[in-house]
């Protein structure tokens, strides 16, 4: 979808830190790792510094 067609922007990293709830997708694959291991494998999310990323995340163009 092109940016400017977007409803909503933001950087994630940020979002993360105002408190919002884990998405329900997300709680449900990390349920279904602990479950499937028995506890073995824990999952721990954090939000990271978007400057230390891997990949740079792509300009914003508003092209359509």
């Amino acid at each position: 979808m092109p940016f400017s067609k977007c409803d909503v922007v933001g950087n994630p990293s940020d979002d993360a830190l105002s408190g919002q709830r884990t998405p329900l997708a997300l709680a449900n694959l990390i349920g279904d790792i602990r479950s499937s291991t028995h506890g073995a494998l824990q999952v721990q999310v954090a939000a990271g510094d978007a400057g230390r990323s891997l990949a740079p995340y792509p300009p914003v163009v508003n092209t359509i």
